[in-house]
């Protein structure tokens, strides 16, 4: 949507092929996620893999194709 917000996009992370959680974008776009320490990716960018680490916080874009 050329650089829009989408608001009530559901946003999954994944840990290999499944999907662990999940979170939906608020009205300007953003979405808040909890996750465990570990490795994963982003659902709706699949080539953004992250790591959590105990006590960290993690900011991440989530470029997405609306039809």
């Amino acid at each position: 949507m050329n650089g829009q917000a989408v608001p009530g996009y559901v946003v999954p992370v994944l840990s290999g092929t499944t999907t662990v959680a999940s979170g939906i974008s608020d009205e300007a776009g953003r979405f808040r996620i909890a996750l465990a320490p570990g490795h994963y990716v982003l659902g709706c960018s699949p080539s953004t893999r992250f790591t959590i680490v105990a006590g960290a916080t993690v900011t991440l874009d989530c470029q997405i194709n609306v039809p």
